[in-house]
C-alpha cells in the first residue's frame, strides 16, 4: 500500500448523561403539612402552576382577622380625613388614623405573601418527572418535593479528565452514541467548565442535542466521542 497523507481523526470517549436545559427539583418555601398534591409523574405543567398545597389554615385566620381590623381602620381614616379636609379635629387624630390604616395594609400584604408561599409552584414549563410528596407529609425548604424537567432543549453532560483540559474546547466536533438505540448524533461542544472537581479531577462539558428518533429521558446514559 502506498503511504500518503490523509485526515486522521482521534476520538476521546467519555460517558455522559442526558439532561434537560431546565431540570429543577422544586421545594417548599416554608415548612408545613401537605394538604393536597395536584400533579403526578408524566403531567405537563406550566410556569406558575400549583403543584401542591401546604396547610395554610392559620394564615387564613390571620388574614380574616387583619382584614376586619383593616376595614375598621379604613373607615375611621376616611372619616378623619373628611373632617381634616374641613379643618375639623386635630392633626394628631388624622395622622394616627392614617398610620394605623397603612400599617394594617402592610400587614395584610405580608400575610398574602405568606399565603402564596404555602403553594408549591412550578418555576418553568415542563413535565413532572418525580413527585416526592404525599398528603399529610411534612414539607420543608430545601427538601426536593417535585422534579420538573423541560426537554424542549436537550443536552448531554459529561465529566472529562483534567489531563484533557487544554485539548477539549467549545466548538469541538463530537459524536453522541446511544447504545440502547444504536444511534449516533453529530453535534459539538457548547460549554466547558473552568472548574476542576477536586474529588475526581474532572471538568464538566455540555453537548446540545437536536431532534432525533431517540426518545430522550433524564439521566439516560450516552457515549460522547470528542474529536
Amino acid at each position: 500500500t502506498e503511504a500518503k497523507p490523509e485526515e486522521f481523526n482521534h476520538f476521546l470517549e467519555v460517558q455522559g448523561k442526558v439532561d434537560g436545559e431546565d431540570n429543577i427539583a422544586v421545594s417548599a418555601q416554608m415548612p408545613g403539612s401537605i394538604t393536597a398534591v395536584y400533579v403526578k409523574e408524566g403531567d405537563q405543567v406550566r410556569k406558575g402552576q400549583i403543584l401542591a398545597q401546604i396547610d395554610n389554615s392559620i394564615t387564613q385566620q390571620q388574614i380574616a382577622s387583619t382584614k376586619q381590623q383593616l376595614d375598621f381602620a379604613t373607615n375611621l381614616y376616611n372619616k378623619q380625613k373628611a373632617l381634616w379636609d374641613k379643618q375639623i379635629g386635630s392633626e394628631i387624630q388624622y395622622l394616627t388614623a392614617k398610620n394605623n390604616k397603612e400599617n394594617l395594609e402592610k400587614a395584610m400584604a405580608t400575610l398574602n405573601d405568606q399565603l402564596e408561599m404555602t403553594r408549591i409552584k412550578s418555576p418553568i414549563n415542563g413535565s413532572v418527572e418525580e413527585v416526592n410528596l404525599k398528603v399529610g407529609q411534612m414539607a420543608s425548604p430545601g427538601q426536593p418535593a417535585v422534579r420538573v424537567v423541560n426537554f424542549s432543549n436537550v443536552q448531554v453532560v459529561a465529566e472529562i479528565a483534567e489531563a484533557y483540559a487544554p485539548k477539549v474546547k467549545v466548538g469541538d466536533k463530537v459524536i453522541v452514541y446511544f447504545p440502547d438505540f444504536n444511534t449516533e448524533i453529530a453535534s459539538q461542544i457548547r460549554f466547558t467548565s473552568k472548574y476542576i472537581n477536586p474529588v475526581n479531577r474532572t471538568f464538566q462539558s455540555e453537548v446540545r442535542l437536536g431532534p432525533s428518533k431517540v426518545e430522550y429521558r433524564a439521566n439516560m446514559m450516552a457515549v460522547v466521542k470528542i474529536n
